[in-house]
């Protein structure tokens, strides 16, 4: 997993990521880990950040990362992350340049 961010002296423990097979010292297009839904929040929790002081995320797949933090951040979010912020509380952040544009988010 730490290969993309190794050059940045990101230690691997700190890295949450979709996981690759790396072969050879070469990364392969083989995924074998996608955390999402409620294994980002998991992937938090293993790292040691039950509780993070903020999170980002623009699809409902964000949610429950986003539950777990501090301060959460919808970002351009989809329609259905922008009715759980909504029933939430939380504001969200739509940039002037995606106004009128919608992600397509798998699962929503």
């Amino acid at each position: 997993m730490s290969e993309g961010v190794r050059a940045f002296g990101i230690p691997e423990q700190r890295v949450l990521a979709a996981d690759v097979r790396v072969t050879n010292n070469l990364i392969t297009s083989e995924i074998t880990a996608v955390p999402t839904d409620g294994g980002k929040a998991e992937a938090l929790r293993r790292a040691g950040l039950p509780n993070p002081d903020a999170v980002f995320g623009n699809s409902i797949h964000d949610l429950a990362m986003l539950e777990i933090a501090r301060q959460p951040f919808p970002i351009n979010p989809s329609p259905a992350l922008l009715e759980a912020a909504a029933k939430h509380g939380w504001g969200y952040f739509r940039p002037q340049s995606a106004e009128g544009f919608e992600a397509a988010v798998a699962g929503e």
